[in-house]
C-alpha cells in the first residue's frame, strides 16, 4: 500500500479489500528475514504454529441464530417448527422443535470449544487473549464460586456458556 500514491485510512481499507477478494499472496509483507505480522481465521490456521499469537474478541456473543429461529435444522434429526395458532395469534415450539434446537446448540458449543481449543494452541512462545467488554468483577465474582469447586466446567455451565470467555473462567478463577 504504501507503495502505491493513495494515501487514508479510506484507501488502506479499499486495497486490503481487494487484495482479499482477490485472494493474492502477501509474500510482499515480510521482510528479508521473514518476520511478518499475518492476519488469518482461527480455521485457516489449522496445523500451524506461531511465535506469538493474539486471540481476539473472547468475550463476544457466541452465535447462536442457528437455534433461534422459526425453523431449526439438523442432518439427522431433521426440520423442527414453530406451531401458530391463528385464532390465539400465539407460536409455540413443538417438542421436537425444542429437541432439533437442543442438539444444534449442543454441537455449536461444541465447535466453538474445538475452535478455541485450536486458536489456544498455535503458538510456540507466547499466547495473548483479549476480551472486550469482560468485567473483572465477574471473573473475581467466578474465583468465589469456584474456589474449593472441581476444575473445569459440569454439562450445565458448558450448555450455558455465551462466550469464549466463559469457557476460560474457570481456569482464570484458579
Amino acid at each position: 500500500f504504501e507503495k502505491t500514491s493513495y494515501r487514508g485510512i479510506f484507501n488502506f481499507i479499499r486495497y486490503v479489500n481487494r487484495r482479499l477478494k482477490l485472494d493474492t499472496d502477501e509474500s510482499s509483507a515480510s521482510d528479508s528475514d521473514g518476520n511478518a505480522v499475518l492476519l488469518q481465521t482461527i480455521h485457516k490456521s489449522k496445523g500451524l504454529q506461531y511465535p506469538v499469537v493474539f486471540v481476539s474478541s473472547c468475550g463476544t456473543r457466541l452465535n447462536s441464530q442457528d437455534e433461534s429461529g422459526y425453523v431449526v435444522l439438523e442432518q439427522k434429526l431433521g426440520i423442527g417448527v414453530r406451531v401458530t395458532d391463528l385464532a390465539r395469534r400465539t407460536r409455540k415450539d413443538t417438542f421436537f422443535r425444542n429437541a432439533i434446537a437442543d442438539k444444534v446448540h449442543r454441537d455449536s458449543r461444541g465447535e466453538e470449544l474445538r475452535v478455541l481449543y485450536v486458536a489456544m494452541t498455535r503458538a510456540k512462545e507466547k499466547l495473548i487473549m483479549t476480551a472486550e467488554g469482560a468485567e473483572p468483577e465477574k471473573v473475581l465474582q467466578a474465583s468465589d464460586w469456584f474456589n474449593g469447586k472441581e476444575f473445569g466446567l459440569s454439562y450445565l455451565e458448558f450448555m450455558k456458556a455465551n462466550s469464549c470467555l466463559d469457557f476460560l473462567e474457570p481456569i482464570l478463577a484458579q
